[in-house]
C-alpha cells in the first residue's frame, strides 16, 4: 500500500471460481469466488466491512463491477463500499487507489483525495466515496436467514394449459434469489407436485433444481415437507440420495419401532460459519391415519394433530441448545385463514377441523406452513405464516401476490419477515375484469385487446377468462369470441357462460303441481327459464314440437 495507509496488509483467505472465461457473468464468477475466499478464511460475510470492486477484461475490452454490485449479490448486510465519485468512469482507475478516511456525525466518510499509483496517459486524481448503507441493517453473529415457499404444484396445468415454463422461470429465479439474498436454508413447505403421480417433466424439474440449488449454494440447508397433493411415498423414495446431498425431505409422517421417528423430523439449520443457528420441526401433511388415538372430549382429529406437534417440538426443545431458534413446519388448514375455492381443499374434515394458531407455543420463533395458495398471517401472528403459491393455480388467483418470504431469525427470536414477490411470466386477464357483461359489449371490448407480438413465445401469452351474459341461447357464442380473438396476444382459456333466467327448478315452478301434471311443453318452458330471462322465440319452441312428434311417433 502507498504511504497514506500505513497497516500492514494481511491477506486471510483466497478464491478462484471453477469455471472458464465464458459462459457467465463477471459477477457470478465474483460472488463464487468471493465465497471460496470467505470460506478459506474463516470469515463470515456479515464481519465484512468494506466492499471494493474490480476491473474485468474479455476480448480486450476493459470493464468493471461495482463493490455495490457484489454486495447486493452476495446480500446486503450494510458494509461500507467503495465507488468512483463525481461521475468519473470507473476504467480510469487502474494501480493502487488510496484513501483516507474519517466518518463525519452522519455517519458518511469523508474521503481524502487518493492518487492513481502509475497513472495512465491522461488519467486524472481520483476521488474514492464511502457511505453506509443504513437501510439495511447488518447481519449480526447471531442471525440466519431462511426462504420460506410452498405450493409449487409442479405438472400443474391450466384448463389443459401447461404451466412448465413458467414453473422453469420460477424455479431459476427461486435459485438466484437464494444466492443474491445469502439465504442459510429453505424450507418447502409442501405440494411440490400437482398430484400424487407427476409427469416425469415435473420430476426432472424438482431434482433439477435441488441439484442446481446444491451447486450454486454449497452450504444452503435445505428441507422439504410433503403436502397433500404429494405422494408421502415417491417423495420420501429417494431418501438416500437425498441425504447424501444433505437435503431433508419427510413426505409422510415417519415413524421408527411404533414411535415418531424424531432423527427424520428434526433437521438442524447452519449458519453461514456452519454453526447451528436453529432447528426445524419438520412436519408433514397430516392424514388421519397418522394421527394417535387420543382421549380428548373435544375434536379426536384437531387434538391428534396437536400431540404430533407436541411431541415433535418438545423433542426440539430437547435438541437445541441456547441462542438457538425453534422452527416448525407444516401443510395444513388453520383457523381464520382465507381459502382459494377453485383449487385448495379444507383437508383434515373442512372447517370443522381446522387448527388453532396456538398449536405453535410462542417459543417457536418461525413456523413455515403450505396449503393456502393466498399468502397471508394466521391469528395476527407474525411468526406464523403461509407463504402462499409462487404463481397462480387458478384464474381466481390473478389479483394474488404471488411470493416467497425472506425470514430472519436473531438467536432464539425472529428478527424480520421480507415478503421477495415472484415475477409474473404470463398475465391473467378477465373480459369484462369483473361480473358478466352483454355479448356485443365483450365482442367490443376483445376486439380492443393487444394484438399477438409474433416474437412473443407461445407460454408467455396472457391466459385469458370471458364472461357473457346470456338473456337467451347463443348457439354460436365460441365461434363469435375465437373470431374476435383471431390475431389477439391472449389465449381464451375459459369461456364462462353467466346466465339470467329465475335458476328454479322444476318442483320449484308451480308448485303443487306433480310431474304427471304437466306436458312436456310445460316441462321445456320451465327449464328454459330457468337459464334465460328473454321470452323464447317461436322457431325455438316450433323445433321442441317437431322432435317431440319425432319422438312420440317412434315410440308407437
Amino acid at each position: 500500500m502507498s504511504s497514506a495507509v500505513d497497516r500492514d496488509v494481511a491477506v486471510l483467505g483466497v478464491g478462484m471460481h471453477p469455471w472458464g472465461k465464458w459462459g457467465r457473468s463477471f459477477v457470478s464468477y465474483g460472488v463464487h469466488a468471493a465465497r471460496q475466499a470467505l470460506a478459506d478464511s474463516d470469515v463470515s460475510w456479515e464481519d465484512v466491512d468494506l466492499v471494493v470492486g474490480g476491473e474485468t477484461v474479455r476480448n480486450g475490452y476493459g470493464g468493471y463491477v461495482a463493490g455495490a454490485t457484489f454486495a447486493q449479490a452476495l446480500g446486503w448486510q450494510g458494509a461500507w463500499l467503495a465507488i468512483p465519485a463525481c461521475g468519473i468512469s470507473p476504467l480510469h482507475l487502474r494501480g493502487r487507489v488510496t484513501c483516507g478516511s474519517t466518518r463525519n456525525d452522519r455517519g458518511i466518510c469523508e474521503c481524502q483525495t487518493g492518487r492513481v499509483s502509475e497513472p495512465p496517459p491522461g488519467a486524472w486524481t481520483r476521488v474514492l466515496e464511502c457511505w453506509r448503507l443504513r437501510a439495511r441493517p447488518r447481519r449480526g453473529g447471531n442471525r440466519m436467514r431462511l426462504l420460506h415457499t410452498s405450493d409449487w404444484h409442479l405438472g400443474h396445468t391450466l384448463y389443459d394449459v401447461s404451466r412448465e415454463a413458467e414453473h422453469a422461470a420460477f424455479l431459476a429465479w427461486l435459485l438466484e434469489t437464494i444466492e443474491a439474498q445469502s439465504v442459510d436454508a429453505l424450507l418447502v413447505s409442501g405440494d411440490i407436485f400437482d398430484t400424487a403421480n407427476p409427469s416425469a417433466e415435473a420430476q426432472a424439474a424438482w431434482y433439477q433444481f435441488i441439484a442446481q440449488a446444491r451447486t450454486r449454494r454449497p452450504a444452503l440447508d435445505v428441507v422439504v415437507i410433503g403436502g397433500n397433493h404429494d405422494s408421502a411415498a415417491r417423495l420420501d423414495a429417494p431418501d438416500p440420495l437425498f441425504a447424501a446431498l444433505k437435503v431433508r425431505v419427510v413426505g409422510g409422517l415417519p415413524r421408527a419401532r411404533g414411535t415418531l421417528d424424531f432423527e427424520r423430523l428434526l433437521v438442524p439449520l447452519h449458519d453461514a460459519r456452519g454453526k447451528v443457528k436453529a432447528w426445524v420441526a419438520a412436519v408433514p401433511y397430516l392424514r388421519p391415519a397418522d394421527l394417535p388415538l387420543v382421549r380428548t372430549e373435544g375434536d379426536r382429529l384437531v387434538d391428534g394433530v396437536r400431540e404430533v406437534y407436541g411431541l415433535t417440538l418438545e423433542a426440539a426443545r430437547r435438541q437445541r441448545q441456547s441462542g438457538q431458534a425453534l422452527v416448525a413446519m407444516g401443510h395444513c388448514y388453520m383457523v381464520g385463514t382465507e381459502v382459494s375455492l377453485l383449487s385448495e381443499r379444507k383437508i383434515l374434515g373442512g372447517n370443522q377441523h381446522a387448527l388453532p394458531v396456538d398449536l405453535f407455543p410462542e417459543d417457536v420463533a418461525y413456523a413455515a406452513l403450505g396449503h393456502l395458495h393466498k399468502a397471508q398471517r394466521v391469528g395476527g401472528r407474525e411468526g406464523v405464516r403461509y407463504s402462499g403459491s409462487p404463481i397462480p393455480l387458478s384464474l381466481s388467483e390473478a389479483h394474488y401476490r404471488h411470493q416467497v418470504l425472506l425470514v430472519e431469525l436473531d438467536g432464539e427470536a425472529l428478527g424480520s419477515v421480507r415478503p421477495l414477490t415472484v415475477p409474473r411470466t404470463a398475465d391473467m386477464l378477465r373480459v369484462p375484469e369483473r361480473d358478466a357483461a352483454p355479448l356485443d359489449d365483450v365482442l367490443a371490448k376483445l376486439a380492443e385487446l393487444p394484438e399477438l407480438d409474433k416474437d412473443t413465445p407461445a407460454q408467455s401469452r396472457p391466459y385469458l377468462e370471458v364472461c357473457v351474459s346470456l338473456p337467451k341461447p347463443e348457439p354460436s357464442l365460441r365461434h363469435k369470441v375465437e373470431a374476435v380473438l383471431e390475431g389477439k396476444a391472449a389465449r381464451l382459456v375459459k369461456l364462462t357462460p353467466s346466465y339470467t333466467g329465475t335458476g328454479l327448478v322444476l318442483a320449484e315452478t308451480h308448485v303443487g303441481l306433480s310431474l304427471r301434471d304437466r306436458t312436456p311443453e310445460d316441462v321445456f318452458k320451465a327449464r328454459y327459464s330457468r337459464d334465460y330471462q328473454e321470452p323464447m322465440a317461436p322457431e325455438l319452441l316450433e323445433a321442441f314440437h317437431t322432435l317431440l312428434t319425432q319422438v312420440q311417433e317412434d315410440a308407437s
